[in-house]
Parts: structure tokens; sequence; C-alpha cells
């Protein structure tokens, strides 16, 4: 999955303890933040950076697909051919980088929704907890 903004990659990776390779790290430092725009009221605490800078989510998200086609384009020279990309329901991150690795065409992955008629799983589910709790 490319990475989607700095604060949720930064909480996972620490979580995991997962080293981050020093080029990445400074990649990311330099466009993770921009200029906040400032009421006068919020530039009482200048000293502290979370008032001054935000994360620019949109390039770290940028710099997530291009990393992710860089490192899937390595791989398929050494030979994988195998790929598993997660979504976690953004989907939009991983189509840009099946459009740029040229996997699919632009705009083929998306399509207009059609209506669907779905049952309910409720009654089911009450059917087998009945069935369990007898």
């Amino acid at each position: 999955m490319p990475i989607q903004n700095y604060l949720s990659f930064r909480r996972m990776t620490n979580l995991c303890g997962t080293h981050i390779p020093d080029d990445i790290m400074a990649d990311l430092e330099r466009i993770q933040v921009r200029p906040l725009s400032l009421s006068p009221a919020r530039l009482v605490r200048p000293a502290d950076s979370r008032f001054a800078l935000q994360h620019d989510d949109a390039a770290v998200k940028d710099y997530g697909v291009r990393l992710s086609v860089k490192m899937m384009r390595a791989l398929f020279e050494k030979g994988v051919r195998g790929y598993h990309l997660c979504t976690l329901n953004l989907e939009k991150s991983v189509t840009r980088v099946l459009e740029l690795l040229e996997w699919v065409e632009p705009d083929a992955t998306r399509h207009k929704p059609r209506l669907q008629r779905v049952r309910p799983l409720l009654p089911a589910v009450s059917l087998v907890v009945a069935l369990c709790r007898s």
C-alpha cells in the first residue's frame, strides 16, 4: 500500500518497530510539512511547531505512489511477477500505481456503480446464533 499520509505512516512504523531507510525518511521530512493559514490568535505560540506547520498529505501521497512504482519496477526487473497491493479502502493511490506502471489503462478501473439488490444478512446471523444457543 502506498504511503497515504505522514502521520499514519509514522504511527504504523513506530508501532511495528519498522526501520525506514534514511533516504526515504529524508524525502518525507522534506515534503511532509507546509505552513498553516494561521489566525493572529494562533500565532501566540510560534515556538511550538504544532501551531506553525501541518502535514501536506497530498504531496506525501504522491511521493508514496511514486515510491511504490519505483519499488515495483525494481522487483519486476528482478523477475518478481506476483504482487499484493493493500488498499484499506483507499484505492485511488493503488489505482494510480497500476496506471503509472501501465498495467491498466487510465480510467479503466473506474466504473459507474450499478444498483444491486442485496439481501440483508441479519436473519441468517440470527438463525446461526439461535442454533448455537440450543
